[in-house]
């Protein structure tokens, strides 16, 4: 099934995110063929944005992917890949996050002080899919670095993004940026870092957003899936702090 022609809606953002959290399927990418096709689609999204150099091998993907602390998720919608993001939950026992590697001097104090943070990173979308629900893809998305920080009990959920991205995850966070734009490993423009407290704009975000809502059981099913896709490629898991409360 192929993506559904755009159309003129005059729903409001909200009701447009809920109608379609309703079709959206999250799961963890675990298997070899799932993994080369989210480094197809990141490569393809990465270079229709010029955020690459072109490479022969036509895949993204680095040792981050392989990290113990980070997972890699994917979004599908009528059976077909629409999304992709990679998340880290990075500690001061788990330092180790594309984020550090970049911005360590700035985020190293937040680890000393023993704050949990979760490292988005690696956000794709398949153009047929973001045509098809302008707007909208990044929202859903990001739901899911949302909710491993409430699984987690995070402080805080970081962004590293480009000039003109900074805006939407300050409106929609109340994200700070952090330093000034730095290069990150194999990306060609720079990017800045966001500082988003979720403790601290969590209400206000569930009050804006409803779509960033999640049940304990949502979640859970989420971290089970880490924890499955583990079993299935040797990996371990790593837990902070528990399940947070619904």
């Amino acid at each position: 099934m192929g993506a559904p022609a755009a159309k003129v809606d005059s729903k409001s953002l909200n009701d447009r995110l809920l109608d379609l959290l309703d079709i959206v399927d999250y799961k963890i990418v675990a298997t070899d063929a799932e993994r080369e096709e989210i480094f197809r689609l990141r490569y393809d999204a990465y270079i229709r944005d010029n955020g690459i150099v072109p490479r022969f091998d036509r895949r993204l993907s680095d040792r981050y992917d392989d990290l113990d602390n980070t997972t890699i998720y994917a979004l599908y919608i009528g059976g077909r890949l629409a999304t992709t993001i990679r998340c880290s939950i990075v500690s001061e026992e788990f330092p180790e996050c594309p984020s550090m590697e970049v911005f360590g001097d700035l985020l190293e104090p937040y680890l000393k002080a023993g704050q949990i943070l979760i490292d988005p990173t690696r956000h794709a979308n398949h153009d047929e899919f973001s045509v098809a629900y302008p707007g909208l893809l990044p929202y859903m998305t990001l739901r899911i670095p949302w909710m491993l920080a409430e699984h987690y009990g995070a402080d805080a959920v970081l962004g590293g993004v480009r000039a003109e991205h900074r805006a939407f995850y300050r409106r929609t966070f109340g994200s700070r940026q952090l330093g000034e734009a730095r290069l990150y490993p194999t990306l060609v423009r720079p990017h800045y870092l966001t500082y988003g407290d979720y403790k601290g704009v969590r209400e206000q975000v569930h009050q804006r957003f409803p779509s960033f809502r999640s049940s304990a059981f949502e979640r859970r099913m989420l971290i089970e899936g880490v924890a499955k896709a583990a079993e299935s490629t040797g990996r371990t898991t790593v837990h902070r702090r528990g399940d947070a409360a619904a």
